[in-house]
């Protein structure tokens, strides 16, 4: 009885396994094959820029160092212990034009002044007596000829100049000259011993003491004009055409740790000759009162210029990226196909290209890279990166 039981229960799992190999055909027998459909190929995603004609200002960007207009090392003209040195005398301090920066002891110039003071008066005295003694002969030699006519007797043949003391006063009249001469040499040796700013100036160096003896070889320091600095900044050839001396302006920039300063300049002349480090061609941009407009513009310091140039109308400005070799550009047109285009370059920055012809306002210019890239090729616009033509 119990082996009985226990093979009728071993078929059942045998019986499972028919009923669901059934049910599994018959499900599958009644399923509807899918339907096969072609994909169409939508074209390559890129991402693109809308252009926009306008006016550029041609900006040129470059580095400089700021050098003053004038620097000169101070030297005295005439020899003597210094008696004075003005306090601000020393490196930092400042000067307005013909202000007495140190002076030298003045007593043997004055001397010298009485002294040529008295050798023209004594000139002038041998002057006055050769004119005197020159009339006197004068009127000698028309009393003889007054004679001579009331005898009848001919008259005298014209005078020998030394008979009229003429070369007397000649003499008398070129040692006035130089004894004015050296009395107007000893007045200003005496107004030397003042030595003044030529110019309104800053001190960068100072080297000399009160009670030092000076001579016109002794250097006593060094100053530099404070009116204004210029700055030598290298330029690529093509950019020089877009600048006019005179009227094309800057804007220098420095910045710092904690800040950023900016001045006001203007190109003042092309200097005509290529650097010998960058090997760039130099424009000199000037900066009136550097030391004067919140923050000094010290001298020595490497700061950023930029050139605001000539105004290039009706342009497009792109990326840099976006222009391909050989000047190409790619633009996607209305029907999403993409058109390898020649344009004409007027100039480049860092950052972008601005084309002078082969663009029209309104244009979709393809940023994106494409493997391949060939006239007629199907696009498909990323619409939520379109961007909008900007400045360069």
């Amino acid at each position: 009885m119990r082996s009985h039981t226990l093979r009728r229960h071993a078929g059942i799992p045998g019986l499972i396994l028919v009923v669901g190999v059934g049910i599994m055909l018959l499900a599958t027998g009644m399923r509807e094959r899918p339907e096969i459909t072609a994909r169409e190929f939508q074209g390559v995603l890129v991402d693109i820029m809308r252009t926009q004609m306008a006016n550029q200002p041609v900006i040129v960007n470059g580095t400089g160092k700021v050098t003053p207009l004038y620097e000169m090392v101070v030297t005295p003209q005439v020899s003597g212990k210094v008696v004075w040195v003005a306090p601000q005398f020393v490196a930092g301090g400042e000067f307005e034009q013909g202000e007495t920066m140190l002076r030298i002891e003045t007593r043997d110039y004055q001397l010298a002044v009485e002294q040529a003071s008295a050798s023209v008066a004594q000139a002038r005295y041998q002057l006055a007596s050769a004119e005197a003694n020159a009339r006197i002969a004068g009127d000698e030699w028309e009393a003889l000829q007054q004679h001579l006519s009331e005898q009848g007797l001919p008259a005298m043949d014209a005078p020998d100049p030394l008979v009229l003391q003429e070369p007397q006063v000649d003499q008398a009249e070129a040692s006035l000259r130089s004894a004015e001469a050296s009395l107007e040499q000893a007045k200003t040796n005496l107004e030397r011993t003042a030595v003044c700013a030529p110019f309104r100036s800053r001190v960068r160096r100072q080297a000399v003491s009160p009670g030092q003896v000076v001579g016109p070889s002794s250097q006593l320091g060094s100053i530099y004009s404070t009116d204004l600095v210029e700055i030598p900044v290298g330029v690529q050839q093509d950019d020089l055409q877009f600048i006019v001396p005179g009227t094309t302006a800057a804007t220098v920039t420095l910045k710092t740790r904690y800040a950023v300063a900016r001045w006001t300049g203007v190109v003042h002349r092309k200097v005509g000759a290529i650097d010998d480090q960058k090997r760039l061609p130099q424009i000199v941009v000037r900066v009136e009162n550097p030391f004067g407009q919140g923050q000094d513009l010290n001298v020595g310091t490497y700061v950023d210029v930029q050139v605001k140039g000539a105004t290039l109308r009706d342009v497009v400005t792109i990326p840099r990226h976006a222009l391909r070799p050989q000047d190409e550009v790619w633009i996607c047109d209305a029907s999403n196909t993409l058109r390898i285009r020649k344009v004409e370059v007027a100039y480049t920055t860092p950052d972008a290209v601005v084309v002078g012809g082969g663009l029209t306002g309104g244009e979709r210019v393809v940023l994106s890279s494409l493997t391949g890239a060939v006239d007629g090729m199907r696009l498909r616009v990323n619409h939520s990166a379109v961007q909008e033509g900007g400045d360069a």
